[in-house]
């Protein structure tokens, strides 16, 4: 069952909590289901420290608002650098026209970037709407994952 959980893109820290703690939960639910203990356990002592895990957190959302490819200030590298001090290493991104500006502008950024939010979500364990773009309406249509709105769009 897919869920969608609404916060504020104005805590960049407090978002990039939130999703290393949804994506902490997924790993441990999908670790019971296989039972087999193989896989690595993200925070499981209950905390959002996610060093070590190999998961990909989908960021939709480069720009600072849609309809542009205006990075200058956007909250998606906020959120981003503060995943990455979670530990979050496998970052990958998705605009619909400001990848190329964000790549140029903040090339130590350390994500990848997909063609398309298809990709973003396929590629993805947990996606996070930073951005308000229209087509991201459309993100829990595209299956169960979970999705943080940061934008309370959907």
């Amino acid at each position: 069952m897919k869920q969608v959980i609404r916060t504020n893109t104005d805590r960049p820290a407090r978002i990039a909590e939130k999703i290393a703690a949804c994506l902490r939960d997924t790993v441990q639910a999908e670790n019971k289901k296989t039972d087999a203990g193989t896989g690595r356990e993200a925070g499981k002592d209950g905390g959002t420290d996610m060093a070590g895990y190999a998961g990909t957190i989908g960021i939709l959302g480069l720009s600072f608002k849609p309809g542009s490819d205006d990075v200058r200030d956007t909250p998606a590298l906020k959120v981003i650098q503060a995943l990455k001090k979670l530990g979050c290493t496998d970052i990958i991104g998705y605009d619909p026209v400001a990848m190329e500006e964000f790549a140029r502008r903040y090339p130590d950024a350390g994500i990848r970037f997909a063609r398309s939010m298809q990709e973003a979500y396929e590629e993805s364990d947990i996606l996070a709407i930073v951005t308000a773009w229209e087509e991201f309406r459309e993100a829990p249509g595209l299956g169960n994952k979970e999705i943080i709105d940061c934008r309370y769009m959907l």
